[in-house]
């Protein structure tokens, strides 16, 4: 058994779309073609919509006699924002308002006529007939709702565009009267001027008062300011600050001076001192102090006590310790020594005495410098407070001065305002309808339409489930192969008799569609094995009779050819030979009420053998699976070289399976645009589960519209 490979997915191609749009071409140009007809059929019912403009200059900036005032009042002149808000202000709700109170636009029946809305429409239209109830009475509208309709309708009949690269805007009107459009449009632009100019002067007046109470702010804070800086100065007795404090700068200059030296006296004193504290009352230790070698005093007890010591080590040398001068020697020496050390004590109570004074002459100093710090920092600290006074007063008078000048200046503006705004073009009645645009909708609606066709088309192709070309039947088997495409036949008096029509015009494409069919069986590598071919289809009415009487007449050419009808339950193929229905046949062979001579029919017309499908039995399954069956056909492949099976569809019933022992192989039919998908995957895993060899497929009814590719030679049409 071959090896069905049913999943392969195929891309759809150029020659696949335009194969479809050819196909479906009548949709695609009716279509569109309804759609514009619909749109011109809409636009000519529609009330002419008329468009009228008036051209608004809008300068950078007004012309002023002074300098703009730009903190009371600057709305960005020639900026982008500037622009967008003066397109957002000719399209207000108040300038709208005013627009409806100046053409007393609530009267006019364009745009305060009050229509039912399509519902409204519809229930009334519904009402003529006598099961619908009429629609209830409308509600009245109060003023305030109807005033609210007339602004909106008047608020979409409003547009305004900035030209490019200018300073112009266009602002548009429509109306259904041209001559109100125009109307319209001007009024508009003059409200717009009007509230230009009114909001300057509500900014100048509002300026003006502010200004003024501003003024009256401020002289009342520089009074206080100066009334506050002269009694300061009165409490705290200035005259000059800044004398007094240069002054009080000098004196802690010199305090501060004399303050270091007395510190640097203590330091040096303090030192000294110490150094007498720890050398005591050793005579060595005090004379290598420094300090003491300067005094004259010091000086000379200290050579007093050298010369003494110095004489008791000669005679201590020359006459020894015991010589009688000695005692005098010490005696001089301990009188030196005394006095030596009664000079030192003396003076180290003179340097105690000169530290004590230092350190009070320090305290005193440290005193004075601290009195004219703190005499410095309240001269700072009413300088500061001074200043900030005057500051405060400079301040307020340089304010009051700004006020000042700039009330002057806002009423001379207010009394020369200029606006930027001018018409420089009034609107015109228009001459042509600005609405429909009937061009525009039926192009669009033809458009949409083609749109809409090309849609339906590819979605039905998308979702068509169906096979159609021999492309899709070799993917759904694609190790089936292809043997034969059958094109569509017009003529159904041919289809009646395919066995007889091969033979009488064997240059259709039908006959040649055939011959190739019948040429890959001839052809096939099976040889002389290949003897018994059952041809099956999905469903009835596929073509696969028709096939099997046109192949059992081309191969009866050459060849002995033995078609039997096994399609016990509904059979055609008599008719496809001219013979009458109701004859005995298979049925009455395999119940053994008739011997197979007794109802083979010969067709002299095309020399083809077959055996009627005979009456209809009960179960048509079992005696096709019977014994007489196989026997039968084993008797008819010693007499013929081909036999050719006609069976009933797979879809219908199973009968076709049980010729699978009896069959050498199947040929499966599909027709074109009939078989579905699914079915045809059904069919071939039928044959595949019974182990049935499949020696190929056909596509029956084949529209070689198409596409060429598909279809090759046979491109011929009746």
């Amino acid at each position: 058994m071959e090896q069905l490979d049913l999943a392969r997915a195929r891309d759809i191609g150029l020659a696949d779309l335009l194969g479809v749009l050819r196909k479906n071409i009548l949709a695609l140009v009716c279509l569109p073609l309804a759609f514009a007809l619909a749109a011109l059929y809409y636009a000519l019912s529609q009330t002419p919509v008329y468009r009228a403009t008036a051209w608004l200059q809008v300068d950078p900036g007004p012309v002023k006699a002074v300098s703009e005032f730009d903190e009371v009042y600057n709305p960005g002149y020639g900026s982008t924002q500037y622009y967008v808000t003066q397109s957002l202000l000719l399209t207000s709700r108040k300038l709208t308002e005013r627009l409806v109170e100046r053409l007393d636009m609530t009267n006019r029946d364009e745009f305060a006529a009050i229509e039912p809305g399509p519902l409204r429409r519809l229930h009334s239209s519904l009402a003529m007939l006598p099961f619908i109830p009429p629609p209830p009475p409308r509600e009245a509208l109060s003023d305030a709702e109807h005033h609210e309709i007339v602004l909106d309708r008047v608020s979409k009949a409003i547009s305004v565009e900035l030209a490019t690269a200018s300073t112009m805007f266009m602002v548009h009107f429509k109306s259904e009267d041209p001559e109100f459009a125009a109307n319209a449009a001007n009024a508009l632009a003059d409200l717009y001027i009007e509230e230009l100019l009114q909001a300057r002067l509500d900014i100048y007046q509002k300026a003006t008062s502010w200004l003024t109470e501003k003024l009256g702010n401020v002289a009342g804070d520089l009074k206080s300011a100066e009334a506050e800086l002269q009694a300061f100065r009165e409490d705290a007795n200035l005259i000059n600050v800044g004398g007094s404090r240069g002054l009080s700068e000098d004196e802690l200059i010199d305090l501060s001076k004399r303050l270091r030296e007395s510190q640097r006296e203590t330091t040096r004193l303090q030192s000294l001192y110490t150094e007498l504290q720890q050398a005591g009352q050793q005579p060595a230790a005090l004379a290598s102090i420094s300090s003491l070698l300067n005094d004259p005093v010091i000086t000379e007890a200290t050579d007093n006590y050298l010369a003494a010591l110095n004489q008791v080590r000669a005679m201590e040398e020359r006459y020894g310790r015991r010589h009688p001068q000695m005692a005098s020697a010490q005696a001089s020496l301990q009188t030196a020594e005394r006095s030596y050390l009664t000079q030192l004590n003396i003076k180290k109570q003179s340097i105690e005495s000169e530290l004590n004074i230092a350190r009070r002459s320090e305290q005193q100093l440290a005193r004075q410098v601290a009195q004219v710090r703190g005499k410095l920092q309240q001269l700072d600290r009413k300088q500061f407070e001074l200043s900030r006074l005057e500051r405060e007063v400079t301040s307020n008078q340089q304010l009051y001065d700004l006020f000042l000048s700039k009330f002057k200046e806002t009423q001379t503006d207010s009394s020369n305002s200029a606006i930027n705004a001018r018409i420089a073009d009034p609107a015109y009645a228009p001459r042509k309808s600005f609405e429909p645009n009937t061009r525009k909708i039926v192009i669009l609606a033809f458009a949409l339409g083609g749109v809409v066709a090309l849609a339906i088309v590819l979605l039905r192709e998308v979702l068509n489930t169906r096979l159609e070309t021999p492309e899709d039947l070799e993917d759904l088997a694609p190790n089936v192969p292809l043997i034969g495409t059958i094109p569509v036949i017009r003529k159904k008096a041919a289809l009646a008799a395919a066995g007889h029509f091969i033979a009488n015009d064997p240059k259709s494409p039908f006959a040649e569609s055939i011959r190739s069919i019948k040429t890959a069986i001839v052809l096939t590598s099976h040889g002389e094995k290949l003897k018994c071919i059952a041809i099956t289809s999905t469903n009835p009415a596929e073509g696969k009779t028709t096939i099997s009487a046109g192949l059992a007449s081309s191969l009866a050419a050459s060849e002995r050819v033995l078609i039997v009808d096994t399609d016990m339950r509904r059979s055609k193929l008599s008719a496809q030979f001219k013979q009458r229905k109701g004859r005995q046949g298979l049925s009455a062979v395999l119940a053994g009420q008739a011997d197979v001579d007794e109802v083979l029919v010969h067709d002299e017309v095309t020399g083809v053998d077959f055996i009627p499908a005979g009456a209809a039995p009960a179960n048509p399954a079992l005696l096709l699976d019977s014994k007489a069956f196989a026997d039968l056909m084993r008797a008819m492949r010693e007499r013929y070289r081909y036999i050719i099976i006609d069976t009933p569809p797979l879809g219908a019933s199973s009968d076709a399976l049980h010729l699978v022992p009896s069959c050498d192989a199947f040929i499966l039919v599909a027709r074109a645009e009939q078989t579905q998908k699914q079915g045809f995957k059904n069919s071939i895993k039928q044959l595949s589960v019974v182990n049935a060899s499949v020696f190929g497929k056909i596509l029956n009814g084949a529209n070689f519209s198409r596409g060429a590719k598909y279809y090759g030679y046979y491109g011929y049409r009746y």
